[in-house]
């Protein structure tokens, strides 16, 4: 395990962006406040190209470094077959998105508003409206979102340090001034060029992560066939080891989340107003291709736990020092996937953070001023990096624990997108319980022991049986009227 490969495979990844860049030339940037630019491209651009930005846009987005390439690999011995739920439950996420956010856009007057307007749309400017109550709502989800947001960017580079770091025994100082780098690169490459560091980026990490991953199983393919002449594939044991109250949980966590988990983050809407209705008709095409991205690392976590002699103690490094008996190529390739499947997921949070930023609640505004990409990129990677020392210094959570609470953190908006859906003005009190009581499990989580995630997992209840509970009031509110 080399970690000049480590590197070149960043800079390999960063080489073939910023190579389509200067191949696509100096094609029309789209601003954020300038809807004209954002049509002028839309029209002038080969539909199959804006297509495919945006399949690879929602399918870079839904394959993160962490939650996905590394859970997949880490995860299909303890879960395995249920492991499939995790895409097959992604696979209800279209029907979801699609139907609530063709509701919004039909019934939300607001939505119409900023189109004309030339201004974007973001979850708190849907939800504003020029009264007390409204500026309250607004804010709540501004928050959320920004937090939710900070916290994913903030996991994602975090558990690339504490992988990396792993790898070469670098200590925490080290760790911080490697997540400092990484974190800093990325928003300033990110920035700098405007929307195409957010669409088309996409274009050429989605099929290096597919690339990259095929590399890891063939890998571990070829270690099995020269190691171990007895392992018999069709011997593979797919039942779960985990307790039997643990998948349950599991299951119904990801079927709660997946679904609505695309209607809930702030990157669904920005695409939707960059690509309009393309953003709608090629949901399930991004979703399938998120789905198919799953399938190598899956079967590669699979092989490979059971490759080896101790199962239950199987980790991703010992993947990554399997690839490298094997040969250079199938490091690299790992690391290729890795760093893209961090890009990818990176570009579009950081920039769905920025617009969120520059919606003010107070008036409903949006603020124009310029970006500066190396001022923005100094801005997050500082915070980012106190935050990884704090948490990994002082804090006793475990990883997982921190996972199941940053990512399915923005699902306590969900009562206000469905009031939103519902032509009716979010309830202040409703999203206040879903927020609050979703802090509670999951601090209760945290405090139970480290192997121990029922309140962890069922977090995420509470905030939707509430949203449910409106949407089915509100139904019946339909039908009386």
């Amino acid at each position: 395990m080399h970690p000049l490969i480590a590197t070149l495979a960043f800079l390999l990844v960063s080489a073939f962006t910023y190579s389509l860049f200067q191949i696509l030339g100096n094609r029309p940037t789209l601003n954020f406040n300038n809807a004209l630019s954002r049509d002028e491209y839309l029209t002038n651009s080969s539909m199959n190209l804006i297509r495919t930005q945006g399949i690879t846009s929602i399918a870079g987005t839904l394959t993160s470094f962490g939650t996905v390439f590394l859970f997949y690999l880490s995860n299909t011995y303890h879960f395995g077959l249920l492991i499939i739920a995790v895409p097959a439950s992604l696979l209800l996420s279209p029907a979801v998105t699609n139907y609530f956010t063709r509701r919004i856009k039909l019934r939300n007057e607001r939505w119409s508003t900023l189109s004309e307007n030339k201004s974007a749309a973001v979850l708190p400017s849907l939800a504003w409206s020029n009264t007390s109550r409204g500026h309250s709502v607004s804010s709540i989800i501004k928050y959320v979102s920004l937090l939710n947001i900070f916290g994913v960017i903030w996991l994602e580079f975090s558990l690339f340090a504490d992988f990396f770091s792993q790898l070469v025994g670098a200590n925490i100082f080290i760790s911080m001034a490697f997540l400092f780098v990484i974190s800093f690169l990325i928003i300033w490459f990110t920035f700098s060029y405007g929307i195409r560091g957010f669409i088309f980026a996409d274009v050429v990490q989605t099929p290096l992560i597919f690339i990259g991953s095929l590399f890891i199983l063939f890998g571990i393919t070829l270690y099995i066939n020269n190691t171990q002449t007895e392992f018999g594939y069709h011997n593979l044991s797919l039942s779960p080891e985990v307790p039997k109250y643990v998948w349950i949980i599991f299951l119904a966590h990801v079927f709660i989340l997946n679904p609505f988990f695309q209607l809930v983050s702030e990157p669904h809407w920005l695409r939707l107003w960059t690509f309009k209705e393309i953003e709608i008709s090629q949901q399930f095409a991004g979703v399938l291709v998120t789905v198919i991205l799953a399938a190598p690392l899956i079967l590669a976590g699979a092989l490979g736990s059971h490759a080896v002699s101790d199962g239950a103690t199987f980790s991703v490094a010992k993947i990554l020092q399997i690839l490298a008996e094997q040969g250079f190529i199938y490091e690299l390739g790992f690391w290729i996937a890795a760093s893209a499947a961090l890009f990818s997921t990176a570009d579009s949070m950081l920039y769905s953070f920025y617009i969120v930023w520059k919606f003010n609640t107070k008036d409903g505004s949006y603020n124009e001023r310029q970006l500066n990409p190396l001022l923005a990129a100094l801005i997050l990677s500082v915070p980012l990096s106190i935050a990884y020392f704090i948490v990994r210094y002082f804090g006793q959570i475990p990883v997982d624990k921190l996972i199941y609470a940053i990512v399915p953190f923005a699902i306590t908006i969900l009562p206000a997108i469905v009031d939103l859906s519902m032509d009716r003005s979010p309830k202040i009190l409703t999203l206040s319980l879903s927020i609050l009581f979703y802090i509670f499990f999951t601090m209760i989580g945290w405090l139970m022991p480290a192997d121990e995630y029922l309140f962890n997992l069922a977090a995420i209840f509470i905030p939707t049986v509430i949203a449910l509970l409106s949407f089915a009031f509100n139904k019946k509110m339909e039908k009386v009227r």
